[in-house]
């Protein structure tokens, strides 16, 4: 709910990008300006999962090689650390359904209506198979809409649990 508030305010703005962060990773900021660089319309960085037998990065399939920028095409990569351009919002906005959400207004005892929230990102299942909310909007993107996901390869970043799960490409 959170990612789709978030989304639904940056589709009415006249923002170019929409960054997520989450608030338990950490990145250098020079890496976010390297995201914003390649102009790319869905692009990530990796963090570990906090899986301490098997930490792996939360990223899908390679669809080709890491380039010279070590930049990779995947099927799929969480929203920790990710860059959206506006433009793919606006296509989801275009065929998601939306939902308002009401909140009581606790100084006059009646109901406050929020402004239209588009269900960009969803949750799925299918045959025995859960989508999270990051890897459907990725499946989505890709498959509805045409785009390509990226994700940045050569960042560290530090996904924080009881410890750091620090990834890092080299």
């Amino acid at each position: 709910d959170a990612r789709n508030r978030i989304a639904s305010v940056v589709y009415r703005s006249n923002c170019d990008y929409l960054l997520f962060l989450d608030s338990d990773v950490e990145v250098s900021p020079e890496h976010i300006a390297k995201l914003i660089s390649f102009k790319k319309d869905i692009i990530g960085i990796p963090v570990l999962k906090k899986n301490y037998i098997s930490p792996r990065p939360n990223i899908g399939n390679y669809l080709d090689m890491v380039d010279k920028n070590g930049v990779v095409e995947v099927d799929g990569i969480a929203t920790a650390i990710m860059l959206i351009s506006r433009k793919v919002i606006s296509d989801f906005v275009k065929v998601c359904p939306s939902y308002s959400d009401s909140k009581p207004d606790l100084i006059n005892n009646s109901k406050i209506e929020q402004e239209k929230i588009y269900d960009i990102f969803r949750t799925f299942s299918e045959n025995g198979k859960y989508w999270c909310e990051d890897y459907y909007f990725c499946h989505q993107a890709r498959t509805k809409f045409g785009y390509k996901v990226f994700a940045y390869m050569n960042a560290q970043t530090n996904h924080y649990g009881v410890v750091p799960f620090t990834y890092a490409l080299n």
